[in-house]
């Protein structure tokens, strides 16, 4: 799996994540917003959203916690 971090406006869209190269940013405001998620990239280098993942961002996102492949900014 490749780290995204999250540069766009709408998590749903595989065009609004960068590609990380180096280690994970440490993404501080604002906080409980996504910062990164863990996905296998297409062939564009862009994430594969699968309903899946869509599914942990909801929750990540409504519960304020990290999950297994996506990273919110810390608080």
């Amino acid at each position: 799996m490749a780290l995204f971090s999250y540069t766009g406006t709408n998590p749903s869209d595989p065009g609004s994540y960068t590609p990380i190269t180096s280690t994970p940013p440490t993404c501080l405001t604002p906080t409980q917003q996504m910062c990164y998620i863990e996905a296998d990239a297409d062939l564009n280098n862009k994430p594969i959203l699968t309903e899946d993942l869509k599914d942990e961002m909801l929750n990540s996102l409504q519960n304020q916690v990290n999950g297994p492949n996506v990273h919110l900014k810390r608080r």
